[in-house]
């Protein structure tokens, strides 16, 4: 079966990834992109939640920390819904912490 991605889901100018990737044990991973050049937080938009509550453990949100440095680093998190808490901001989206997508994150 092949390891890469089923389908792109969703291309934003070059913003964030929305995209479908098989596991070599067949599962399918429903994955969120996104990236920050420091250590700052990350915002998921209300479309973004629903698909995380509605795909469960499906769901993982992976995000690059540290972009802009010779050292980025992956954070994965499944099941970013049920995880993490985040704020809500006036523009209904949610806006995570890298404290808390460290804290959540799956080991490598």
């Amino acid at each position: 079966m092949p390891r890469g991605p089923l389908r792109v889901v969703r291309i934003e100018h070059g913003r964030d990834r929305a995209a479908q990737f098989r596991r070599p044990d067949g599962a399918v991973r429903n994955v969120e992109v996104k990236g920050r050049a420091g250590r700052g937080g990350v915002q998921m938009e209300n479309n973004e939640w629903k698909q995380a509550l509605h795909l469960g453990d499906r769901y993982w949100l992976y995000v690059v920390l540290d972009c802009a440095t010779p050292a980025p680093r992956l954070v994965r998190v499944q099941d970013p819904f049920s995880k993490l808490l985040a704020a809500a901001r006036a523009s209904f989206a949610h806006t995570i912490s890298a404290a808390s997508l460290l804290e959540a994150a799956e080991e490598d």
